[in-house]
């Protein structure tokens, strides 16, 4: 995925637009080792990635729609017991992820310019002037220390507001047919009552 060629929308200081072609994700460090963790959420930042530990595993995945590894229905889902009691709790619980004041609609921050000696500069910022209009502005700054071309970080900021947009949250509880899903899977969600059809959600 990271080495797709990609064409992006290239935004310059003077709002003027232009195209490059470049790998889909490209990250570019010096890893020291002093701060394994730090380095390794850098690294999978660059590609707007997902990283889990679960069950002794390790799992990471780059940032791209992926397709549904299974499918649920309401067949799906299973009052829990408590005790020897049915749990009254639901079998289905939404929320938003996201809170309001976290619906970001314009990024701005900083990324390394290997023209200018890798130092960490500014990027011109991106934003959805739609959300703006309707939301008012909801601004924030953005530092990618992996990340060393504008297209690049201008991509991950876009993505950024987008998924802030899309902050819903299922807890569902679930019988043995969800054994088969592990934490970063993509699931295809079938659920007429709530108005979804094939909806993803990830695990």
């Amino acid at each position: 995925i990271c080495a797709t060629s990609t064409v992006f929308t290239l935004r310059l200081p003077d709002t003027s637009t232009t195209t490059v072609t470049l790998p889909r994700y490209r990250c570019g460090m010096v890893c020291t080792g002093e701060d394994p963790r730090g380095e390794m959420d850098a690294i999978v930042e660059s590609m707007n990635g997902r990283l889990a530990w679960a069950g002794g595993e390790l799992r990471m995945r780059a940032g791209a729609k992926a397709s549904a590894a299974f499918a649920i229905d309401s067949t799906w889902f299973m009052q829990g017991v408590k005790g020897g009691e049915l749990d009254t709790a639901p079998v289905i619980q939404a929320a938003q992820a996201v809170q309001r004041d976290q619906r970001i609609n314009r990024v701005s921050g900083q990324c390394v310019d290997p023209d200018q000696r890798y130092q960490m500069l500014p990027f011109p910022a991106v934003e959805d002037a739609v959300l703006i209009a309707a939301k008012g502005e909801r601004a924030t700054e953005v530092a990618y220390p992996a990340v060393t071309h504008i297209a690049h970080a201008q991509h991950l900021a876009s993505m950024a507001i987008r998924e802030a947009q899309a902050g819903l949250r299922l807890d569902v509880v679930c019988g043995l047919q969800a054994l088969g899903a592990e934490v970063l899977d993509v699931c295809a969600l079938d659920l007429a009552r709530y108005g979804f059809s094939a909806k993803a959600f990830e695990v």
